[in-house]
């Protein structure tokens, strides 16, 4: 406060003397005398309220400049309007009306100059203390990503990493710099750059870029002999700058052959701040994950229900600090989701705004198995909260369904169509928005294709596949989670969303694009067998019913449609589902739970239980 009233004095005096060209006036030393301490007065008092004075030093911003401006003008317009004052009261005025234009802009600098100095001296040393065994670091993308991770490197000496330059496609870049680092060339010169620069890792800051782009790029790091790492996509920041902490090992999910869609976490976090949310199955793969992504949202209460005594209680430890960080109480709910009385106690105690509902049984194997068990959990599991749901008057509930639920021919998949319905019926009229989030194989998801053939790789093989031209629909599970939040965000009741997931991926090729990865060099020598279907497989997965009624895109990447069974008998419908439930509930013969389970859907004849 001393140096900016120092200041405002010195090019106050300043502007008198470029106003009269050095040759102040007698009459005006007076005027400056008395004018000083209003408008030093003026600076501090504007300044204090804006913060000016609370800011550390070291990370002046931007933001504080714009601070100064708005203290600067607020100083000129008072001294303006005091000289004017004294012109209208004693006919004469204080300061010539220039005086305050003239000092607008050397008060501007001079108050900017030394809260940037600091600033200026920890740029002017970015990366002079680079640590001996960081590793020589190429950054593949010139853009924000990539100038984010270049800066928080130079300025974080521990992530060990040195970057030395970028590659990028844009030729208006090629031959300039950015923090110092040249644009060293084309992605197409990659490792011709690594070589020059002696790089060790090569960095992909591409978080939009489509896989067939990941792909060749990890060819020519391959080429180079480099280490290749990358930053994740913009779903899995979900709103945050990458950092170098976010740099991570190249997954099969970056392969997979779609670009993933980008959601607005503005729009989300509507739905879940302040608000008491439920996540079923919350020990799962995507329940887990929407739990962590519920609480970037600050909600002030998140249930975590689940029938997985361990697991729940490893997922709230795990998830305790970051919502204690933000405000958020956890609720470990054990309870079994067709236990209707269980169930409505907890809607009692707890009234969620938003059910994400995503407990099942998913493994299309052993519901074949288990016709009975599979209707009692996805199709009278998922009633049992969604009519607790709608009789506490919840504001949303979002059903995590399938593609297998797309005209099904496994148990699995009829009983997640089953359950789709379930939500149809209780649509209309209800102060509830009934909603289901429809997509493809989840990546990594505990069971499913990549961690099954993963482990077969790291056991020397042979991989399995069903056959050869077999194809599915995949995103990662942190994609899966933020659609599915998206859905809960613009949902206004009776919809089903479905995500553009591009090209369905081949398994065969999947399988190889995984041992390329995995095998660390014995590639050649991991067989891939072909086993054949099982029973209730499809060889290729569809994403609308033909009685859908598709109504385009919401947003980038994510379809809506609403379900013809509008123009059915809902009252036939929702009979066929409990006559179906019933015969669960009793553990009817598993050969007519399946012959009710296609009446109740109208779906194509299901294969023969395994079970006599």
């Amino acid at each position: 406060m001393v140096v900016d009233g120092l200041i405002v004095a010195a090019t106050l005096w300043w502007a008198l003397l470029l106003r009269f060209e050095g040759e102040i006036p007698a009459g005006y030393y007076q005027a400056f005398v008395l004018t000083v301490p209003i408008a030093i007065g003026a600076v501090l008092l504007s300044g204090h309220l804006m913060g000016l004075y609370r800011i550390v030093r070291k990370y002046t911003s931007l933001g504080e400049a714009w601070r100064i401006a708005k203290v600067v003008t607020l100083t000129a317009g008072t001294v303006l309007i005091v000289s004017q004052g004294h012109y209208l009261l004693e006919d004469a005025r204080l300061l010539p009306l220039s005086i305050p234009l003239i000092w607008g802009p050397p008060a501007f600098l001079g108050l900017v100059a030394p809260r940037v100095f600091r600033r200026f001296m920890a740029h002017f040393k970015l990366g002079k203390s680079v640590r001996a065994d960081a590793d020589r670091v190429l950054i593949v993308g010139a853009g924000d990503a990539g100038e984010h991770i270049v800066r928080d490197a130079l300025r974080n000496p521990d992530a060990r990493l040195h970057p030395v330059a970028f590659v990028d496609d844009d030729s208006t870049k090629i031959g300039r710099r950015i923090h110092g680092l040249p644009v060293a060339g084309s992605i197409g010169e990659l490792p011709k750059v690594v070589a020059d620069k002696s790089v060790d890792k090569v960095v992909i800051a591409l978080p939009n870029a489509p896989s067939k782009l990941v792909r060749t790029i990890l060819d020519l790091v391959a080429e180079s002999g480099a280490q290749a790492q990358i930053i994740p996509t913009l779903p899995e920041l979900m709103g945050e700058q990458p950092t170098s902490a976010h740099i991570r090992d190249v997954d099969i999910g970056d392969l997979i052959g779609r670009r993933p869609v980008e959601v607005d976490a503005e729009e989300i976090s509507k739905i879940f701040k302040g608000q008491v949310v439920l996540v079923s199955g919350a020990a799962g793969s995507i329940g887990s994950e929407l739990a962590q992504q519920a609480l970037r949202f600050r909600p002030a209460q998140l249930l975590l229900l689940d029938n997985n005594e361990t697991d729940l209680y490893l997922l709230k430890e795990k998830l305790a600090p970051v919502a204690c960080a933000k405000g958020s109480q956890l609720h470990m709910i054990l309870a079994d989701i067709r236990d209707r009385r269980r169930i409505e106690a907890v809607f009692r105690q707890f009234a969620p705004a938003l059910v994400l509902h995503a407990a099942a049984y998913k493994h299309v194997s052993v519901m074949e198995a288990c016709p009975a068990e599979a209707v009692k959990t996805n199709v009278t599991g998922t009633r049992n909260l969604a009519e607790a749901a709608r009789d506490s008057r919840a504001d949303k509930f979002v059903l995590v369904s399938t593609d297998k639920a797309v005209n099904p021919t496994s148990v699995m998949g009829a009983t997640k169509r089953a359950a789709e319905m379930v939500l149809s019926t209780l649509a209309d009229g209800s102060a509830t928005a009934f909603s289901s989030v429809r997509f493809g194989n989840v990546l990594g998801s505990r069971g499913s294709v990549v961690p099954i053939m993963a482990e077969q790789i790291a056991n020397g093989g042979p991989i399995t596949v069903t056959h050869e031209g077999a194809t599915r629909y995949f995103m990662t599970v942190k994609e899966a989670a933020a659609l599915i939040c998206q859905a809960g965000a613009i949902a206004e009741g009776g919809e089903t969303f479905v995500l553009e997931m591009g090209e369905p991926v081949r398994i065969m090729d999947l399988a190889m694009r995984m041992r390329d990865l995995l095998a660390n060099g014995r590639a050649g020598d991991i067989e891939i067998v072909l086993t054949g279907l099982r029973q209730g497989e499809k060889l290729h997965e569809d994403l609308w019913h033909t009685d859908e009624v598709l109504l385009g895109k919401v947003q980038p990447g994510i379809l809506k449609a609403r379900s013809a069974i509008d123009a059915l008998d809902e009252r036939q419908v929702d009979a066929g589902l409990r006559e179906l439930e019933l015969m669960a509930e009793m553990d009817g013969d598993h050969h007519k739970i399946v012959e009710q389970l296609e009446l109740a859907v109208g779906c194509v004849r299901l294969p023969a239980s395994l079970v006599p």
